[in-house]
């Protein structure tokens, strides 16, 4: 009677366990800031370019955007290191890296990654220089 007990109690443990392991993995990363909010993807036309650009973190801990240009009539060689300003409640946010595709081609992606200089409060401005048109996008952090 008490091996079944213990058997029981493993398998209901292992079974909870399980559901809260698989559970947690499917959220999706952190997008919110101050308030609780979820910042939406962003679409812009650059002259001929098309750039997609959806944060996939933007809190108290820093900022992450996922970052798309997609074009057919010029060559995307920008340096996103240089390139990309990202000022929170008017304050800048350091560039820590671009981890994606490099200079060439049509099709780029890849990750931008700010730290942060101050709150995530009032609004996150982005901008993107050297396409042929400018890329300036705003998300509201007050929820």
């Amino acid at each position: 009677m008490r091996r079944r007990l213990i058997i029981t109690t493993v398998v209901v443990l292992g079974a909870a366990g399980a559901y809260l392991m698989f559970r947690t993995a499917d959220t999706p990363p952190s997008t919110s800031a101050a308030g609780g909010l979820a910042p939406a993807a962003q679409t812009a036309a650059a002259g001929a370019v098309t750039v997609e650009v959806e944060p996939t973190r933007l809190d108290a801990g820093g900022a992450e955007f996922q970052v798309t240009f997609d074009t057919h009539s010029v060559t995307l060689d920008t340096d996103m290191t240089t390139a990309t300003r990202l000022e929170v409640d008017g304050v800048v946010w350091p560039l820590t890296r671009w981890s994606g595709d490099g200079p060439g081609g049509h099709h780029r992606q890849g990750q931008l990654s700010f730290r942060p200089g101050g709150p995530a409060i009032g609004s996150a401005h982005l901008t993107i220089a050297g396409l042929p048109g400018p890329v300036d996008m705003v998300w509201d952090l007050t929820g």
